[in-house]
């Protein structure tokens, strides 16, 4: 009963997360990311008198998690925030996937129900989110506490953005596939997937092109070795509705418009010729890649390896990201170890590949899949609650391929569930400050004050808010020392935006450090096609926006 009641209520707080229209700054997803990380620590209370097994294949994550720690010790990362939560990502991750392995290991019998139990969740959340996204679409609701208002022509249901609505809609899917193969009701689950489909449509994404593709080339390989009750026609019908959908959206849209509030939705060429800011991103960090290739720019730190190569490789997007998992990660630790760590995952996947011999995990596989091809075009495993799912997944398929694994003394146990629960409930409680910090810099800038910001609430463990909310107060015609020039730049290669260009530029000039002041206007031109004179710098009354959009933490 105490097993069914954690993992119901794990399951509920899942869903919910998902269906949360609340998305603010300084970070959007932070109430998404929270109860994700709630949701896996309830199951950890699974084992407060049983010992995990941790598969042997994934103890190389758990070193992966110190090498944050170490770089922001080393000086290569500039906030212990971004140090710390990276390694709380990765190890959180290493945990889901040794929560699924131990149940699943335990009793064989039981990755049938994890499975189930995943593939529900995802089922629920997909279709209620596949609602919202028709309403948003059809225009039928504005100003609503509880659906968001559509930007754009492309439904993102409550997730905010429209290619993670586009994953969790596929995962969605997957689920009911994984249903059809356990012989479950062939009509309801139809009806279902019809549903998902139009809204993964609906979404333009062009990932799940690429996902679709893969599902059926691997589907075509896995029938030669397992009998799918899927047969190959209807799985060819089931991809050909999906081409259907996509073309003949434009032409439903202009019908439905005489009667609903609905945006044009670009047509399939349009998509297939936009996106290729991509391509110059990647150029950049191929670049900096060359720049640096030995220990990189430091984990999440996308943003300085941008900005350390822009005025030489051109680009007019700021990014957060590399867009591609792979680059990322050999941007953030350089290319020795970089290599050594995607080698590692890609032996881990290849093995889910070739191993994966039943329904469970030949559709875990398939999941999995769904989100790494996303993951190399964006980044949806900056995300717990896609980061998460997928360690589950992978304790899914280990429990089948995998029977070397070690105990964890209970002990360990016990300090995992009470650390976890205390940090959780600590970083809740300082995230919440942040807004009082950001209003008194807010507030101070306004009143163009000379005087230091004295934060409300200083914040030791996010230390980068609190040395943002001092950089907006900071007035940029002041005399500062090295060190706290030193301190700027590292917001400027945090926040690549063109309040946070200016402002130090601003602050270069007037502290005499002509070449670099000038650099950022070279950059401010490149980026954001803003032009300012030297001379501007010092004219009082000129100003950029501040902009509050952040980079994931």
């Amino acid at each position: 009963m105490f097993c069914k009641f954690i993992i119901s209520t794990s399951s509920i707080l899942y869903i919910l997360l998902l269906l949360i229209p609340v998305h603010y700054q300084p970070w959007a997803s932070f109430l998404q990311e929270i109860v994700a990380f709630i949701a896996l620590l309830l199951l950890l209370l699974l084992f407060i008198h049983k010992k995990i097994l941790v598969p042997k294949l994934v103890i190389p994550t758990f070193i992966v998690a110190l090498i944050p720690v170490f770089q922001f010790f080393l000086g290569q990362i500039f906030y212990y925030q971004k140090a710390m939560l990276a390694s709380i990502y990765i190890l959180s991750f290493g945990v889901a996937c040794s929560i699924a392995y131990t149940i699943c290991q335990r009793h064989k019998e039981l990755s049938k129900t994890v499975m189930e139990l995943l593939s529900i969740t995802f089922i629920i959340a997909g279709v209620i989110s596949a609602c919202i996204a028709i309403v948003q679409w059809l225009g039928l609701v504005h100003d609503s506490e509880y659906i968001l208002n559509l930007v754009g022509n492309r439904p993102y249901a409550n997730m905010a953005q429209p290619n993670h609505l586009a994953t969790l809609l596929t995962l969605s899917l997957l689920s009911c596939l994984y249903f059809f193969e356990k012989r479950k009701n062939a009509l309801v689950l139809s009806i279902i997937s019809i549903i998902l489909i139009f809204c993964i449509a609906l979404t333009q994404s062009r990932t799940t092109w690429l996902v679709s593709l893969f599902v059926l080339i691997f589907y075509l390989m896995k029938t030669k070795e397992f009998n799918f009750r899927l047969s190959k026609n209807k799985i060819f019908i089931w991809f050909l509705s999906y081409v259907l959908i996509i073309f003949s959206l434009p032409i439903l849209n202009s019908v439905l418009s005489h009667y609903f509030n609905i945006n044009d939705t670009s047509t399939v060429v349009e998509r297939a010729s936009s996106g290729y800011l991509r391509l110059k991103i990647w150029d950049q960090m191929l670049h900096a890649i060359i720049q640096k290739p030995i220990w990189g720019y430091g984990w999440n730190q996308t943003t300085a390896a941008q900005y350390a190569v822009i005025d030489r490789v051109h680009g007019h997007e700021w990014a957060s990201s590399a867009h591609n998992i792979i680059l990322d990660v050999i941007i953030w630790c350089g290319l020795p170890i970089g290599l050594i760590i995607t080698g590692y995952f890609f032996y881990i996947y290849l093995a889910f590949l070739i191993k994966s011999k039943s329904s469970e995990t030949i559709v875990a596989t398939l999941m999995i899949s769904a989100v790494l091809i996303h993951s190399l075009l964006e980044y949806p495993l900056y995300y717990s609650y896609f980061l998460l799912p997928v360690g589950l997944l992978c304790g899914v398929v280990l429990s089948e391929i995998s029977n070397n694994y070690i105990k964890v003394p209970l002990f360990f146990n016990w300090l995992l569930i009470v650390f976890s629960f205390f940090g959780t409930g600590y970083i809740f409680t300082e995230y919440n400050k942040i807004s009082d910090n950001m209003i008194a810099a807010n507030t101070h800038e306004m009143n163009d004050l000379k005087t230091e910001l004295i934060l409300p609430y200083p914040i030791p463990f996010f230390d980068m808010f609190n040395e943002r909310a001092k950089w907006i107060a900071l007035y940029p015609y002041s005399k500062v020392s090295s060190e706290e020039l030193d301190q700027s730049r590292k917001m400027v290669q945090t926040y690549l935006t063109p309040y946070d260009l200016y402002k130090f530029a601003k602050l270069l000039a007037f502290n005499g450090h002509k070449e670099e002041a000038i650099r950022q206007l070279t950059v401010l031109k490149i980026m954001y096609n803003q032009r300012y004179s030297y001379e501007s710098l010092f004219v009082k009354e000129a100003s950029v926006k501040k902009t509050y959009s952040v980079a994931k933490q």
